[in-house]
C-alpha cells in the first residue's frame, strides 16, 4: 500500500524567475554576438577595400590641350564656291 509520504502543501512552488533571467541573458549575448560577427564581416572588408582601391589608384598624368585657330579653305571650281571649314583641338599626356 501506499506510504504516508511527508508533502508539504502549504509550500509555494519553485519560482521560475532565475531561469526566465538566465535565458533572456543567453539569448542577448546570442544577439549580440551575431551582429558583432556580422559587422566583423560586412564592415571590415569596405575599409580594406577602400584602402586598396586607394592604393591600386594609378597615377593620372596631367594632360594639355591646345585649341588650333578655325581653318577655311576655299575651293573655286565650276563656278560655285566651296569652302571647308576644320576647328581641331590636341591633346597630349605629360
Amino acid at each position: 500500500m501506499a506510504e504516508n509520504e511527508d508533502l508539504d502543501l502549504d509550500a509555494k512552488p519553485a519560482s521560475n524567475k532565475k531561469m526566465i533571467i538566465i535565458i533572456a541573458v543567453v539569448g542577448l549575448l546570442l544577439i549580440a554576438a551575431s551582429v558583432g560577427v556580422t559587422v566583423m564581416m560586412l564592415g571590415g572588408g569596405e575599409e580594406k577595400a577602400a584602402e586598396e582601391a586607394v592604393a591600386e589608384e594609378p597615377a593620372v598624368p596631367e594632360t594639355h590641350y591646345l585649341a588650333v585657330d578655325k581653318m577655311v579653305v576655299t575651293f573655286s571650281q565650276g563656278g560655285g564656291a566651296k569652302f571647308l571649314q576644320v576647328e581641331m583641338q590636341l591633346m597630349a599626356h605629360d
